[in-house]
């Protein structure tokens, strides 16, 4: 791919020019064609350059955060190791784009166009095809915008999609193996014949997605959402599906117990409760003290927890899918990509426990990245809770507090928020 390398201030000239083009200015305006220049190391970061071409250029370790891209040509183009973060490349044109090695985190690829490309080799008279794959091979993209995208073919190999939306993607055939999309939204996507082995998928929303002919061997769907019928699925011969080890009752009355003397104590005696990694599906828990008690990667699926305290309860990863915590004591509790997909919160108390400790600290519920999709969230206090990246797609939050809340990157998508309280109600749009 030999190209044009640019000095400093003729690039500096076309990206004027062309943001002029995009103001519409009479004069002096032109869009960009940069195809096939070499902008190895280029700085074009916070300027507009949508609908602009780049096809087959060279973007080595180029500059690129938060750019407008907007429907820009990169077809075949070298990002190899570029900076994307907070990029806007909705609807751009990237047909066997290279991003190995790239940071894409909380880029926008909306509606982009990433599948392969079938590319004319001319040597000495001799005329060959060759298909080019888009490539995020080793690519950090956590919390990318992907939803609508055809990434059809693309190489994910070991690729960092952590928190990524993908929301009725297309990646058939797609190679992600040893990807991570951990807490990735992959809801409708289309992931037919991809091969996903040894991916990450924890705590993924997986609903509706389409696994026909997928390769899942040894991938890890721990508290996923999934599809019944997906499970049953020969797909899934071989995927991690719980990591959670079993306990007997008489275990977890005597560990309850001990927590319950270890509370009185205020740690004097007794033994804080471990749930670490245990299966408590379904458990019976009404108006339980579980207060500091460790439930992290636990699995609570339709748990029922009404009017209990969990009040700086370590819930890490925990699956929380369809719980009952109406009524329950969450101020101050670590739910960081806990899963509470479709659970009942309805006037739960999720904000902070105040003058905690000799210090006298607020501690503020953790819920960054956490998956609340569906869940009843009716008249709760969430004030001041940390929900940095959490989705709340299609989630009741009518007459909920948000108020001091860390909201950005959240997720509410389809969520009602009739009657809600925010700080400032007009920057929930468009999260």
């Amino acid at each position: 791919m030999a190209g044009v390398k640019f000095p400093r201030a003729r690039l500096e000239e076309i990206v004027a020019q062309h943001e002029r083009y995009l103001a519409g200015q009479p004069q002096g305006g032109a869009r960009a064609n940069l195809a096939r220049c070499d902008l190895t190391g280029a700085d074009l970061g916070h300027r507009n350059l949508s609908h602009a071409d780049f096809t087959s250029a060279v973007l080595k370790h180029a500059i690129l955060a938060r750019a407008l891209l907007r429907e820009a040509v990169f077809v075949s183009a070298d990002l190899s190791a570029a900076n994307l973060v907070h990029a806007d490349l909705t609807s751009a044109i990237l047909r066997g784009a290279s991003f190995r090695g790239a940071v894409l985190d909380r880029a926008i690829l909306a509606h982009a166009d990433l599948r392969e490309e079938a590319v004319m080799l001319y040597d000495a008279g001799s005329v060959s095809a060759e298909t080019r794959h888009t490539d995020f091979s080793a690519a950090h993209a956590q919390g990318v915008n992907l939803a609508n995208s055809r990434l059809g073919g693309t190489i994910m190999i070991r690729a960092d999609f952590t928190n990524a939306e993908l929301r009725e993607a297309d990646l058939r055939h797609a190679d992600l193996r040893g990807a991570n999309f951990a807490g990735a939204v992959l809801e409708n996507a289309d992931l037919g014949g991809a091969d996903l082995g040894g991916a990450i998928l924890r705590g993924a929303m997986l609903k509706g997605a389409k696994f026909e002919h997928a390769v899942l061997k040894d991938a890890d769907i721990t508290h996923a959402q999934v599809d019944e019928d997906a499970l049953r699925s020969p797909e899934f011969v071989g995927a991690k599906q719980n990591a959670c080890s079993p306990i007997s009752d008489e275990d977890v009355a005597r560990a309850l117990a001990q927590h319950a003397i270890w509370l009185e104590s205020r740690g004097a005696s007794g033994v804080r409760a471990e749930f670490q990694r245990r299966d408590l599906t379904k458990r019976q828990w009404r108006g339980a003290n579980l207060a500091m008690a460790v439930l992290a990667e636990a699995n609570l699926r339709g748990a029922v927890l009404r009017e209990a305290s969990l009040a700086a309860a370590d819930a890490t990863g925990a699956d929380f899918t369809g719980a009952d915590f109406r009524g329950a004591d969450l101020r101050g509790i670590n739910l960081s990509r806990a899963v509470l997909g479709d659970a009942n919160l309805y006037n739960v108390k999720l904000g902070a426990l105040r003058k905690v400790g000799p210090a006298e600290r607020d501690l503020f519920a953790n819920c960054a990245h956490a998956t609340f999709a569906g869940a009843d969230l009716r008249g709760a206090d969430l004030s001041g809770a940390r929900l940095s990246g959490a989705d709340f797609t299609d989630a009741n939050l009518a007459g909920a507090d948000l108020r001091q809340a860390k909201l950005d990157g959240a997720r509410l998508r389809g969520a009602k928020l009739d009657g809600a309280r925010f700080d400032d109600p007009a920057k929930v749009v468009g999260f």
